[in-house]
């Protein structure tokens, strides 16, 4: 009897104990921005200073479940917004392992599908949980909890020229979201694969952070996007040791010319920034 009085009490301690740090850990009325590690591939978790969570991608694969698992209390198991940049495979099949454990209150994407038998299979899953889903473009926007979330590109009309049949290609040209998170004076350009001419379009200036399109290819940034977007520092969602050669020389110079400090996942692991809507550390 007095064996199981200690092993109750002493399970009873450790998940008190346990409840108190994370709740601490979590509580901390800041903003937190985690570029999680999923390999070659985007996955970013944003927890508002509320503790709401925004998922932007998910991964190839179920280590964006690990990056959860690390990044939010154990008993929180909903993500009010979920939002994937385009439909290609490195970013949207962590959303099944997502899915399987998590409840998720909204899904935006943007309107170009792609005929895959995975990504038919997600849409197939969005409908079946009965998740609300909306399709957005440049100018739509979000307020969750303190936190704006604004899809700055791309506009319907630069998706239709660049996909006529409304269908993804694995082409550079296609289109990707690009939202804007703000809290206070403190903002984050989230790109996916966004390309260079999308780049080009997006009206914004003075960035904390800027995530680097497409891991880093040469697509996506040259010396004009980054003079106007001005970022005092730049993320690389990357694997290491890709076959793409990602991040490129190029870009890495043209970051180093400017000054602009670059944090990588793949050097790093998951890359975590937290701001007090005015100042932002990172670890």
């Amino acid at each position: 009897m007095k064996k199981i009085f200690f092993i109750t009490f002493f399970a009873l301690f450790v998940f008190t104990t346990l409840f108190f740090y994370q709740y601490q850990k979590f509580h901390d009325d800041k903003l937190h921005i985690v570029f999680c590690d999923v390999g070659q591939g985007d996955g970013i978790l944003i927890t508002t200073p509320s503790g709401k969570q925004i998922l932007f991608d998910a991964g190839p694969d179920q280590a964006i479940v690990d990056c959860l698992s690390n990044h939010m209390p154990f008993w929180d198991r909903t993500i009010e917004v979920a939002l994937l940049s385009h439909p290609h495979t490195d970013h949207f099949m962590g959303y099944y392992y997502v899915f399987e454990r998590y409840k998720i209150d909204q899904f935006a994407t943007e309107n170009l599908q792609n005929n895959t038998d995975s990504f038919v299979g997600l849409m197939e899953k969005i409908q079946k949980k009965q998740v609300p889903m909306r399709y957005v473009v440049a100018g739509d926007r979000w307020k969750v909890g303190e936190v704006t979330v604004a899809t700055v590109a791309p506009t319907d009309a630069f998706i239709t020229s660049k996909n006529p049949d409304r269908f993804i290609t694995n082409s550079a040209e296609s289109a990707s979201l690009a939202v804007l998170v703000s809290y206070k004076d403190f903002s984050v350009l989230l790109t996916g694969d966004a390309p260079l001419e999308e780049m080009k379009e997006i009206v914004v200036s003075g960035l904390d952070v800027l995530q680097i399109p497409h891991h880093g290819s040469t697509t996506g940034l040259d010396e004009h996007v980054i003079k106007k977007l001005l970022p005092q520092l730049a993320v690389i969602s990357v694997g290491a040791d890709n076959r793409y050669g990602h991040p490129k020389k190029e870009i890495l110079e043209l970051l180093q010319q400017f000054g602009i400090q670059t944090l990588r996942t793949d050097l790093k692991g998951d890359i975590e920034f937290i701001s007090n809507g005015h100042e932002v550390i990172f670890r």
